[in-house]
Parts: structure tokens; sequence; C-alpha cells
């Protein structure tokens, strides 16, 4: 019960193609925009990253860390945590100075602690999702810390 008769393979060579058939009868005169993975990414808002590196030398502007000591341990201070957010966020808008911005942050989790060295640079990657400003530090390939940041209402 076939509307077709059985096709008998292999097919020779001379057989017409059907395509000629099928585009004549397509009217191809209008154009339509094909959505590239770009175009894709940027309406999802794709994260804003941020690369920090943080030396401890003498003439650094984090040289006072190494005043931050818990156990005998210098460690990277939690407030540290949320300015290298808050100067990425402050970027994403397009602030020169992230103090001229007034930021809330929310559900704010610190995964664990970094322990600075003197020797070595500590480098922090801060990921933003700029549709819901939900935050990421990561630092060696671990998530460090996590939360949510959003412009403040109050001045």
């Amino acid at each position: 019960m076939s509307n077709y008769s059985p096709v008998q393979y292999p097919v020779p060579v001379n057989v017409p193609f059907i395509s000629p058939l099928i585009a004549a009868q397509w009217d191809h005169s209008q154009q339509w925009k094909i959505p590239t993975f770009e175009m894709f990414t940027q309406s999802l808002g794709s994260t804003q990253q941020a690369k920090h590196e943080i030396d401890l030398n003498d003439s650094s502007e984090y040289s006072f860390i190494i005043g931050h000591q818990i156990d005998g341990r210098c460690l990277f201070p939690a407030t540290g945590y949320l300015i290298l957010v808050w100067k990425t966020f402050a970027k994403l808008y397009n602030y020169e100075d992230y103090r001229q911005m007034s930021v809330l942050f929310e559900q704010i989790q610190i995964h664990r602690a970094t322990i600075c060295s003197l020797t070595n640079k500590i480098i922090f990657y801060v990921n933003i999702l700029p549709t819901n400003g939900t935050f990421e530090i990561i630092e060696n390939n671990t998530i460090i810390v996590t939360g949510r940041i959003s412009l403040s209402e109050q001045l």
C-alpha cells in the first residue's frame, strides 16, 4: 500500500534531480536574517569577566593586605573580594571610579579563604552576569565567592 512505485537501487546516473522542480515554485525574493551564535549570546547577556592580579610587594596598592593575618596566615580579606566585584561591575556600567556608584550586595557566600603569598601574585577572575548581577570569583579554577550585585537606589 504505497503511493509511490518501488525504487530500484542503485539509481541510474541519468535520473534527473527533483530540486529544480521544487525550487522553481519557491519565491526567493524575500531576504531573511539568520541569527549567529554571537547574536544569541548577546541577547542572553553574556558575562562580564575581569582579571585582577594581586601583588603584595611594597609598591603595590594591595601591600596593606600583608597585615591581614588570621592564625598566623596572611588571608585575602572578605571586603577585598567585594571590592573586586564592585570594580568589575563599575566597568560594566562604564564608570571610571567604582566609588561613584552605589551598589547592593546580596546572597554573598565565601566558599573558601585565599592564602596570600609575598612571592607569588594571586590572580582572581570575576564573572558577572549582567542580566541579574549574579557573580562569582575564581582563583586557581576554584570558585571562591558567589553572590549577586545590583545598582542601589540610595546614594
